[in-house]
């Protein structure tokens, strides 16, 4: 009896720990299933945003914004500016839309260009034909540029040494600076550029002495400069002088010889 009870009861024992057991494997399971149908709609999800985000599987080129487009078109409008020849576009609208000038006018212009024409002549008799101007080159522009800065702001004896071309050698072995009058006024107009081998402290040597170095000045006979003295050659003081005068106003000359007038009437 013992032994058919203990029989039973394990039996009973074995089939609630089989129930429990399945209990739990179906437990088990549907969470498993349940896990698979969570991961399979967020796949799915992700798959429909995915298609939602990129559209363009073709690799169509999409269209250009409207406010791109004006932009573009304008930044081209204004580069294009840059290149355009006002100046030939001014001179076609000019000679299209200006009358031209009337028959009397161009008479007159004829004439002008005659008298002038004439005057020309008169200068060139002896057989000398004018020459053709020539052209600046880069050189010669920038040395003319450097000569005009120091004729405006260098000191006197710097213009002088520059624009000075003869040298005189005394017996006693010293030297003295010379301007000619072309010297003197190529030092005084802008423009005009030193010849070439000539220049700060580069003279041409001269003898008074010598008839192979007579100077050709085509001065007249009652010129200021032979009333300087040096045969009409200028000194460094005469330089001076001549800068002060050409520099002073008209009153203060009027003044100064008053001055003059009467510091005579005084002492005399």
């Amino acid at each position: 009896m013992l032994a058919s009870r203990l029989t039973g009861r394990l039996i009973k024992i074995q089939f609630a720990r089989n129930s429990v057991t399945r209990v739990s494997s179906y437990t088990t399971l549907q969470n498993a299933i349940e896990a698979r149908k969570e991961r399979d709609e967020r796949v799915a999800f992700r798959m429909i945003e995915s298609k939602r985000e990129y559209r363009n599987f073709g690799h169509r080129p999409e269209k250009a914004p409207r406010i791109t487009k004006f932009y573009v078109s304008f930044i081209a409008f204004i580069m294009s500016i840059a290149f355009i020849d006002y100046p030939l576009i001014g001179k076609t609208i000019y000679h299209k839309f200006v009358p031209k000038v009337d028959a009397a006018s161009q008479i007159e212009v004829k004439a002008e260009t005659k008298d002038h024409h004439d005057e020309h002549t008169d200068h060139e008799e002896g057989g000398k034909k004018k020459k053709k101007r020539e052209k600046i080159g880069f050189r010669d522009r920038k040395i003319i540029e450097y000569e005009n800065r120091m004729r405006q702001y260098s000191t006197p004896d710097k213009v002088f040494r520059y624009f000075a071309t003869l040298q005189v050698c005394h017996p006693n072995g010293d030297y003295e600076v010379f301007m000619t009058p072309d010297d003197f006024l190529r030092s005084m107009t802008p423009g005009l550029k030193q010849p070439d081998g000539l220049g700060l402290d580069q003279y041409k040597r001269y003898d008074p002495k010598s008839m192979h170095n007579k100077l050709e000045l085509e001065l007249e006979k009652d010129s200021i400069f032979y009333k300087l003295g040096s045969s009409g050659l200028i000194t460094f003081s005469d330089y001076i002088f001549l800068l002060t005068v050409l520099s002073s106003e008209y009153n203060h000359f009027v003044c100064h010889f008053n001055l003059i007038t009467l510091w005579i009437d005084v002492w005399y």
